[in-house]
Protein backbone atom coordinates (compact mmCIF):
# COMPACT_ATOMS: atom_id res chain seq x y z
CA UNK A 1 0.00 0.00 0.00
CA UNK A 2 1.57 3.83 -0.81
CA UNK A 3 1.17 4.91 2.92
CA UNK A 4 2.93 2.24 4.09
CA UNK A 5 5.64 2.48 1.72
CA UNK A 6 6.09 6.40 3.29
CA UNK A 7 5.36 4.84 7.05
CA UNK A 8 2.01 7.34 7.21
CA UNK A 9 0.50 4.77 9.60
CA UNK A 10 1.18 4.12 12.25
CA UNK A 11 0.65 1.93 15.45
CA UNK A 12 0.07 1.94 19.01
CA UNK A 13 2.86 2.29 21.56
CA UNK A 14 3.71 1.60 25.22
CA UNK A 15 2.22 4.34 26.93
CA UNK A 16 4.42 3.78 29.69
CA UNK A 17 7.07 4.44 27.35
CA UNK A 18 6.09 6.92 24.96
CA UNK A 19 2.98 8.73 23.52
CA UNK A 20 1.50 11.20 20.91
CA UNK A 21 0.59 14.43 20.95
CA UNK A 22 -3.37 14.55 22.31
CA UNK A 23 -3.94 17.77 20.25
CA UNK A 24 -2.38 18.95 17.22
CA UNK A 25 -3.32 22.43 17.26
CA UNK A 26 -0.63 24.66 15.94
CA UNK A 27 1.51 24.94 13.36
CA UNK A 28 3.69 22.39 11.13
CA UNK A 29 6.57 24.04 8.68
CA UNK A 30 8.12 21.44 6.26
CA UNK A 31 9.54 20.24 3.07
CA UNK A 32 7.44 19.76 0.27
CA UNK A 33 8.95 17.37 -1.92
CA UNK A 34 7.08 17.16 -5.51
CA UNK A 35 6.62 13.64 -7.38
CA UNK A 36 4.75 13.15 -10.87
CA UNK A 37 2.75 10.38 -10.02
CA UNK A 38 0.63 10.32 -13.73
CA UNK A 39 0.31 6.65 -15.48
CA UNK A 40 2.85 8.06 -18.11
CA UNK A 41 5.14 9.19 -15.62
CA UNK A 42 5.06 6.12 -13.24
CA UNK A 43 6.02 3.87 -16.37
CA UNK A 44 9.17 5.93 -17.01
CA UNK A 45 10.34 5.84 -13.72
CA UNK A 46 9.77 2.22 -12.55
CA UNK A 47 13.42 2.55 -10.04
CA UNK A 48 11.17 3.62 -6.95
CA UNK A 49 10.54 1.54 -4.33
CA UNK A 50 6.64 3.08 -3.89
CA UNK A 51 6.34 2.90 -8.14
CA UNK A 52 4.60 -0.45 -8.13
CA UNK A 53 1.46 0.84 -5.53
CA UNK A 54 1.36 4.16 -7.13
CA UNK A 55 0.29 2.41 -9.93
CA UNK A 56 -2.08 0.70 -8.74
CA UNK A 57 -3.32 3.39 -7.48
CA UNK A 58 -3.51 5.72 -10.66
CA UNK A 59 -5.22 2.72 -12.38
CA UNK A 60 -7.90 3.72 -14.78
CA UNK A 61 -7.34 7.44 -14.46
CA UNK A 62 -7.88 10.08 -17.15
CA UNK A 63 -4.55 11.64 -17.89
CA UNK A 64 -5.87 13.76 -20.57
CA UNK A 65 -8.40 15.31 -18.11
CA UNK A 66 -5.89 16.26 -15.65
CA UNK A 67 -4.79 19.36 -17.92
CA UNK A 68 -7.58 21.44 -16.79
CA UNK A 69 -7.58 21.13 -13.35
CA UNK A 70 -3.99 21.92 -12.44
CA UNK A 71 -4.09 25.64 -13.54
CA UNK A 72 -1.62 27.67 -13.75
CA UNK A 73 0.34 27.01 -10.36
CA UNK A 74 4.19 25.90 -10.84
CA UNK A 75 4.15 22.39 -9.08
CA UNK A 76 7.78 20.97 -9.94
CA UNK A 77 8.59 24.85 -7.89
CA UNK A 78 6.70 23.81 -4.59
CA UNK A 79 9.16 23.04 -1.92
CA UNK A 80 7.76 23.97 1.16
CA UNK A 81 4.49 23.12 2.67
CA UNK A 82 3.29 24.96 6.01
CA UNK A 83 -0.03 23.43 7.93
CA UNK A 84 -2.64 25.54 10.21
CA UNK A 85 -5.01 23.02 12.43
CA UNK A 86 -7.18 23.33 15.11
CA UNK A 87 -8.62 20.20 16.74
CA UNK A 88 -11.70 19.50 18.66
CA UNK A 89 -12.81 16.53 20.12
CA UNK A 90 -16.77 16.03 18.79
CA UNK A 91 -19.32 16.24 20.69
CA UNK A 92 -22.71 15.82 20.84
CA UNK A 93 -25.56 18.75 20.43
CA UNK A 94 -25.80 18.48 24.00
CA UNK A 95 -22.05 19.21 24.67
CA UNK A 96 -21.31 15.69 25.56
CA UNK A 97 -18.29 14.06 24.30
CA UNK A 98 -18.62 11.31 21.44
CA UNK A 99 -15.22 9.86 21.24
CA UNK A 100 -12.09 10.65 23.49
CA UNK A 101 -9.67 8.29 20.03
CA UNK A 102 -10.86 10.63 17.04
CA UNK A 103 -10.65 14.17 16.81
CA UNK A 104 -11.65 16.60 14.15
CA UNK A 105 -9.60 18.74 12.53
CA UNK A 106 -9.63 21.60 10.33
CA UNK A 107 -7.13 24.69 9.12
CA UNK A 108 -5.49 25.44 5.77
CA UNK A 109 -2.18 23.81 4.36
CA UNK A 110 -0.08 26.47 2.28
CA UNK A 111 2.15 25.62 -0.43
CA UNK A 112 5.30 27.89 -1.04
CA UNK A 113 6.70 28.35 -4.73
CA UNK A 114 10.63 28.56 -4.26
CA UNK A 115 10.69 30.69 -7.41
CA UNK A 116 8.24 33.28 -7.14
CA UNK A 117 7.16 32.64 -3.43
CA UNK A 118 3.81 32.91 -3.77
CA UNK A 119 1.42 30.99 -1.35
CA UNK A 120 -0.88 28.24 -3.04
CA UNK A 121 -3.70 28.11 -0.28
CA UNK A 122 -5.83 24.82 0.68
CA UNK A 123 -8.66 24.58 3.04
CA UNK A 124 -8.74 21.35 5.06
CA UNK A 125 -10.95 19.32 7.02
CA UNK A 126 -9.76 15.87 8.73
CA UNK A 127 -9.61 13.41 11.49
CA UNK A 128 -7.20 12.44 14.22
CA UNK A 129 -6.81 9.35 15.24
CA UNK A 130 -4.85 9.87 18.78
CA UNK A 131 -4.11 6.32 19.77
CA UNK A 132 -1.63 6.04 16.76
CA UNK A 133 -0.78 9.54 15.42
CA UNK A 134 -2.09 9.24 12.67
CA UNK A 135 -4.27 12.20 9.94
CA UNK A 136 -6.73 11.69 7.41
CA UNK A 137 -8.37 14.61 5.96
CA UNK A 138 -9.56 16.30 2.30
CA UNK A 139 -8.16 19.54 0.83
CA UNK A 140 -9.55 21.67 -1.37
CA UNK A 141 -8.54 25.15 -3.07
CA UNK A 142 -10.55 28.60 -2.04
CA UNK A 143 -14.78 28.06 -3.37
CA UNK A 144 -14.63 24.59 -3.24
CA UNK A 145 -16.49 23.09 -0.47
CA UNK A 146 -15.29 19.92 0.78
CA UNK A 147 -17.89 17.30 1.52
CA UNK A 148 -16.78 15.89 5.30
CA UNK A 149 -19.08 13.04 4.91
CA UNK A 150 -16.48 11.61 2.27
CA UNK A 151 -14.03 11.59 5.53
CA UNK A 152 -14.94 7.52 6.31
CA UNK A 153 -14.18 6.70 3.00
CA UNK A 154 -10.29 7.70 3.22
CA UNK A 155 -9.80 6.12 6.62
CA UNK A 156 -8.31 2.52 7.62
CA UNK A 157 -11.82 -0.08 7.21
CA UNK A 158 -11.87 -0.91 10.81
CA UNK A 159 -12.57 3.02 11.62
CA UNK A 160 -14.87 3.87 8.80
CA UNK A 161 -18.20 3.22 11.30
CA UNK A 162 -16.68 5.19 14.15
CA UNK A 163 -15.42 8.12 12.14
CA UNK A 164 -18.90 7.95 10.18
CA UNK A 165 -21.23 8.39 13.36
CA UNK A 166 -18.53 11.30 14.31
CA UNK A 167 -19.52 13.14 11.05
CA UNK A 168 -23.61 13.49 11.55
CA UNK A 169 -23.21 15.23 14.65
CA UNK A 170 -20.75 18.03 13.63
CA UNK A 171 -23.05 18.22 10.06
CA UNK A 172 -25.90 18.71 12.47
CA UNK A 173 -23.80 21.35 14.62
CA UNK A 174 -23.04 22.91 11.43
CA UNK A 175 -26.44 23.57 10.05
CA UNK A 176 -27.65 24.91 13.05
CA UNK A 177 -24.98 27.47 13.42
CA UNK A 178 -26.19 28.48 9.47
CA UNK A 179 -29.59 28.45 10.35
CA UNK A 180 -28.88 30.73 13.35
CA UNK A 181 -26.30 32.99 11.10
CA UNK A 182 -29.71 33.45 9.02
CA UNK A 183 -32.30 33.65 11.44
CA UNK A 184 -30.30 36.82 12.49
CA UNK A 185 -29.79 38.22 9.27
CA UNK A 186 -26.04 37.72 9.16
CA UNK A 187 -25.02 36.82 5.54
CA UNK A 188 -21.78 36.36 4.41
CA UNK A 189 -20.39 38.50 1.39
CA UNK A 190 -18.74 36.97 -1.47
CA UNK A 191 -15.02 37.79 -1.02
CA UNK A 192 -14.47 35.71 -4.12
CA UNK A 193 -11.49 38.21 -6.68
CA UNK A 194 -12.28 37.70 -10.55
CA UNK A 195 -8.94 36.42 -11.26
CA UNK A 196 -9.52 32.79 -12.10
CA UNK A 197 -8.08 30.67 -9.31
CA UNK A 198 -4.14 29.12 -9.33
CA UNK A 199 -5.65 25.45 -9.44
CA UNK A 200 -8.70 23.25 -8.96
CA UNK A 201 -6.94 20.34 -8.06
CA UNK A 202 -8.75 17.92 -5.15
CA UNK A 203 -6.07 16.57 -2.52
CA UNK A 204 -6.24 13.73 0.20
CA UNK A 205 -3.89 14.42 3.26
CA UNK A 206 -2.31 11.78 5.05
CA UNK A 207 -0.02 12.15 8.29
CA UNK A 208 1.61 10.46 10.57
CA UNK A 209 2.72 11.90 14.14
CA UNK A 210 5.72 10.63 15.48
CA UNK A 211 5.72 9.36 18.59
CA UNK A 212 7.59 11.00 21.51
CA UNK A 213 9.49 9.75 24.58
CA UNK A 214 7.11 10.85 27.29
CA UNK A 215 4.64 8.81 29.11
CA UNK A 216 0.80 9.17 28.18
CA UNK A 217 0.31 10.16 31.05
CA UNK A 218 2.91 13.23 31.35
CA UNK A 219 1.81 14.49 28.11
CA UNK A 220 -1.84 14.43 29.13
CA UNK A 221 -0.57 16.65 32.30
CA UNK A 222 0.86 18.96 29.78
CA UNK A 223 -1.95 19.03 27.28
CA UNK A 224 -4.27 20.01 30.27
CA UNK A 225 -1.58 22.60 31.75
CA UNK A 226 -2.04 24.18 27.86
CA UNK A 227 -5.63 24.57 27.82
CA UNK A 228 -6.31 25.28 31.13
CA UNK A 229 -2.78 26.90 33.05
CA UNK A 230 -3.03 26.38 36.97
CA UNK A 231 0.67 27.04 37.76
CA UNK A 232 1.49 22.88 38.17
CA UNK A 233 4.75 21.55 37.14
CA UNK A 234 5.04 19.71 33.98
CA UNK A 235 7.51 18.98 31.50
CA UNK A 236 8.79 20.94 28.74
CA UNK A 237 6.96 20.46 25.76
CA UNK A 238 8.60 17.90 23.28
CA UNK A 239 9.44 18.89 19.29
CA UNK A 240 6.24 18.09 17.52
CA UNK A 241 6.79 15.74 13.97
CA UNK A 242 5.18 14.25 11.21
CA UNK A 243 5.79 12.70 7.48
CA UNK A 244 2.66 12.99 4.89
CA UNK A 245 1.54 13.13 2.26
CA UNK A 246 -0.63 15.19 -0.12
CA UNK A 247 -1.93 13.03 -3.09
CA UNK A 248 -4.55 14.54 -5.78
CA UNK A 249 -5.08 11.40 -8.00
CA UNK A 250 -7.33 13.75 -10.48
CA UNK A 251 -4.51 16.05 -11.01
CA UNK A 252 -1.41 13.17 -10.99
CA UNK A 253 0.40 15.00 -8.38
CA UNK A 254 1.67 13.73 -5.28
CA UNK A 255 3.79 15.74 -2.43
CA UNK A 256 5.82 13.84 0.02
CA UNK A 257 6.08 16.38 3.30
CA UNK A 258 9.32 15.68 5.89
CA UNK A 259 11.81 17.81 8.10
CA UNK A 260 9.00 19.41 9.80
CA UNK A 261 9.07 21.59 12.51
CA UNK A 262 5.69 21.92 13.94
CA UNK A 263 5.20 24.35 17.39
CA UNK A 264 1.50 24.45 19.53
CA UNK A 265 -0.75 27.20 19.12
CA UNK A 266 -0.84 27.57 22.64
CA UNK A 267 2.62 27.38 23.07
CA UNK A 268 3.39 29.93 20.20
CA UNK A 269 0.64 32.63 22.02
CA UNK A 270 1.94 32.12 25.57
CA UNK A 271 5.29 33.02 24.22
CA UNK A 272 3.92 36.04 22.49
CA UNK A 273 2.23 37.22 25.49
CA UNK A 274 5.54 36.81 27.73
CA UNK A 275 7.55 38.78 25.23
CA UNK A 276 4.85 41.31 24.83
CA UNK A 277 5.43 41.61 28.79
CA UNK A 278 9.16 41.87 29.01
CA UNK A 279 9.12 44.35 25.92
CA UNK A 280 6.42 46.76 27.86
CA UNK A 281 8.13 46.66 30.71
CA UNK A 282 11.55 47.81 28.64
CA UNK A 283 9.52 50.51 26.97
CA UNK A 284 7.75 51.53 30.34
CA UNK A 285 11.74 51.99 31.69
CA UNK A 286 13.34 53.98 28.47
CA UNK A 287 9.95 55.94 29.02
CA UNK A 288 10.65 56.87 32.61
CA UNK A 289 14.46 56.73 31.98
CA UNK A 290 14.25 59.42 28.82
CA UNK A 291 11.52 62.07 31.28
CA UNK A 292 14.15 61.83 33.87
CA UNK A 293 16.74 62.72 31.50
CA UNK A 294 15.28 65.44 29.77
CA UNK A 295 14.04 66.94 32.53
CA UNK A 296 17.93 67.68 33.12
CA UNK A 297 18.84 68.28 29.65
CA UNK A 298 16.82 71.74 29.38
CA UNK A 299 20.01 73.87 30.16
CA UNK A 300 21.58 74.86 27.35
CA UNK A 301 24.89 73.16 28.94
CA UNK A 302 23.34 69.97 28.65
CA UNK A 303 21.74 70.68 25.64
CA UNK A 304 25.54 70.73 24.10
CA UNK A 305 25.93 67.34 25.54
CA UNK A 306 23.36 65.56 23.66
CA UNK A 307 23.88 64.16 20.08
CA UNK A 308 21.29 65.00 17.52
CA UNK A 309 21.92 61.81 15.74
CA UNK A 310 21.66 59.62 18.80
CA UNK A 311 17.96 60.63 19.06
CA UNK A 312 16.92 60.56 15.55
CA UNK A 313 18.69 56.91 15.45
CA UNK A 314 16.20 56.13 18.84
CA UNK A 315 13.37 57.63 17.35
CA UNK A 316 13.43 56.06 14.61
CA UNK A 317 14.01 52.56 15.86
CA UNK A 318 10.74 53.39 18.12
CA UNK A 319 8.68 54.17 15.00
CA UNK A 320 9.80 50.83 13.46
CA UNK A 321 8.99 49.30 16.66
CA UNK A 322 5.46 50.82 17.21
CA UNK A 323 4.41 49.57 13.93
CA UNK A 324 6.03 45.90 13.53
CA UNK A 325 4.04 45.58 17.05
CA UNK A 326 0.76 47.11 16.37
CA UNK A 327 0.79 45.31 12.81
CA UNK A 328 1.28 41.87 13.97
CA UNK A 329 -1.78 42.64 16.86
CA UNK A 330 -4.08 43.61 14.23
CA UNK A 331 -2.98 40.93 11.38
CA UNK A 332 -2.69 37.49 13.96
CA UNK A 333 -5.94 36.59 15.52
CA UNK A 334 -6.65 35.43 19.29
CA UNK A 335 -6.53 37.32 22.43
CA UNK A 336 -2.97 36.87 23.15
CA UNK A 337 -1.56 39.05 20.24
CA UNK A 338 -3.40 41.68 21.84
CA UNK A 339 -1.07 41.78 24.36
CA UNK A 340 1.26 43.16 21.82
CA UNK A 341 -0.53 46.57 21.77
CA UNK A 342 0.93 47.52 25.17
CA UNK A 343 4.72 47.65 23.80
CA UNK A 344 2.92 49.46 20.43
CA UNK A 345 1.89 51.87 22.43
CA UNK A 346 4.61 52.66 24.88
CA UNK A 347 6.73 52.64 21.70
CA UNK A 348 4.49 55.38 20.20
CA UNK A 349 4.51 57.28 23.80
CA UNK A 350 8.52 57.14 23.58
CA UNK A 351 8.45 58.02 19.41
CA UNK A 352 6.58 61.44 20.33
CA UNK A 353 8.17 62.51 22.95
CA UNK A 354 11.71 61.78 21.69
CA UNK A 355 9.82 64.06 18.65
CA UNK A 356 8.65 67.05 20.49
CA UNK A 357 12.36 67.21 22.68
CA UNK A 358 13.85 67.40 19.11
Amino acid sequence: MLLSDFSIQGSVVNPQEASYFPNVTGFIHASAHYHNITPTALSLNVTTSWNSHAQAYMAGTNETAMAEPLGSWNWTATDKMALSVVEKLPTHLNGTTLSDTIALVHGRIELTDTITNEDLRLEFEGVHFILNGSIYGLAEPPGHNIDIRLLPSIVPTPSKNETALLIEPELKARIRKLKDLIDAGIVDQDTSSEEPPKSACPFMFYAQMHPVAVPEYLMQELEDEIQKPTGVWTINSPKLSANGLLVSKECGIMFEMNETEGLRSRTFFRKVTTYAGVSGLVYLALLILFSRQTERSRTPSGLARVSRWMFLTQSTVDSVSFAGHITFAILAEGRPSLSLVAPAFLACVLFIYEAVWL
